[in-house]
């Protein structure tokens, strides 16, 4: 009996704690929205940092929160350039001079930071996060209103494929690990272009492009393939 009394004791426990660990990360989350969409934080990271605010929207997703992730989408798209690149961030385009403390106007930063690399992870995610804004809001209008912006996007990440083996190829520094030398063919990379494929094929059937649903799933099989085969 007491072994029963302290396990349910301990569960207890547990429930409070992750109840108190949700309120804290909802709240520390909500801080970080702003008019053009989801922050990196406070301070010098004020920005919309692309790849922080698409891991930022799984949790507003969670929570009901989907307003700010499609404004969240809509300045990302806005930022779209012409080869399909989604941008690192936009905000400040020199990180230096901000940390700095001097303003700049809003714009779009496509390389990272340190001026040597393309980043190659924030197209798969805008994808990835858009197919769930889609199934969890239904919002088919959003899509097609920018479905070429979005067409484009999902293409970009094959200009990244240098030998075409349809895996994505990238420089040092190059996604969220950008402290690290890491180049060529890097594992997290393509699971993320794998899994956007295939988020983008189902985007695809939801607006009952069949021709496009079709050719997305075919490459996404093919790139699971390879990335087998690779890794």
């Amino acid at each position: 009996m007491g072994i029963g009394k302290n396990r349910k004791s301990i569960t207890m426990k547990n429930k409070k704690s992750i109840k108190k660990a949700v309120q804290i990360a909802t709240k520390t989350l909500r801080k970080n929205y702003s008019q053009l969409g989801i922050k990196a934080g406070q301070g010098h990271f004020s920005d919309i940092w692309a790849r922080d605010s698409f891991y930022a929207s799984l949790g507003s997703l969670s929570i009901g929160d989907n307003r700010i992730v499609k404004s969240n989408l809509r300045t990302i798209i806005k930022y779209v350039n012409a080869e399909g690149q989604v941008p690192l961030r936009v905000g400040q385009k020199n990180f230096l001079f901000k940390y700095l403390g001097f303003k700049g106007k809003i714009q779009g930063r496509y390389k990272e930071d340190k001026g040597i690399s393309t980043p190659t992870d924030g197209n798969s995610l805008f994808i990835i996060i858009l197919e769930k804004y889609l199934n969890q809001t239904n919002d088919i209008d959003f899509i097609k209103t920018h479905f070429d912006t979005i067409l484009k996007v999902i293409n970009w990440n094959f200009l990244m494929d240098e030998d075409k083996d349809l895996l994505m190829e990238e420089g040092p520094y190059a996604t969220w690990a950008d402290s690290i030398k890491k180049k060529g063919k890097v594992l997290y990379t393509n699971v993320l272009h794998y899994k956007a494929l295939d988020a983008f094929s189902n985007i695809c059937k939801i607006l009952k492009e069949k021709r496009l649903e079709k050719h997305f799933k075919t490459i996404s099989t093919k790139v699971k393939d390879e990335i087998n085969l690779v890794f």
